[in-house]
């Protein structure tokens, strides 16, 4: 009788002072009375009636818990190949519901619908951090870059600089024109 009002104590106490206190220790590890009121709150959503004995059966279930886990920990569990397959399983299971926010969904959705209203008109100058002998040389590379800048800035047309300048063997003959794309065809970065 004794232990359970001691239970009920540290468990009302929990309620009154919901610091980092340390609530319990288990060998070289600590439980603190946030982490219990987290759990606690979490996982207690239903209104009681007898919220000290409610908490002094949870405090039960959560100091198991904790030894069972640190168990488990020390017996090595977590590194057999059943168990981390089971955890993958149940991760994938329930990240859909961690990982989907609904205000984002629709903001990205509207985002796309108003992207796909329009095709955009693509060109590109590709410039090889490669030589011709097939070795990497970035200064040759900042210099043909330079000189692409420079002849897009006095205005020159840029179907012919990237027929002439892109390292792109079709550029020769499409003069670095990839035609329309969409909204969906390219990774998002580049869709702006």
């Amino acid at each position: 009788m004794t232990r359970r009002w001691l239970f009920a104590f540290i468990a009302f106490s929990i309620t009154l002072t919901a610091s980092s206190q340390t609530l319990f220790t288990y060998g070289n590890y600590s439980a603190d009375a946030h982490d219990f009121l987290r759990a606690y709150n979490k996982n207690n959503s239903q209104p009681t009636t007898d919220k000290a004995k409610d908490i002094h059966n949870y405090l039960e279930l959560y100091i198991n818990s904790r030894l069972k886990i640190q168990e488990a920990y020390e017996r090595r569990y977590d590194t057999l190949p059943q168990i981390k397959s089971e955890v993958e399983t149940l991760r994938a299971q329930i990240i859909e519901n961690y990982m989907s926010d609904p205000e984002a969904i629709s903001r990205l959705i509207k985002e796309a619908f108003q992207r796909s209203l329009k095709d955009i008109h693509v060109a590109h100058i590709f410039i090889s951090f490669k030589n011709t002998a097939n070795i990497i040389d970035t200064t040759a590379a900042a210099k043909k870059l330079n000189e692409v800048i420079s002849r897009l800035k006095k205005g020159e047309d840029f179907l012919k600089v990237a027929e002439r300048l892109s390292d792109e063997p079709s550029a020769k003959t499409n003069k670095g024109d990839i035609s329309y794309i969409t909204v969906f065809t390219l990774p998002y970065p580049l869709r702006t």
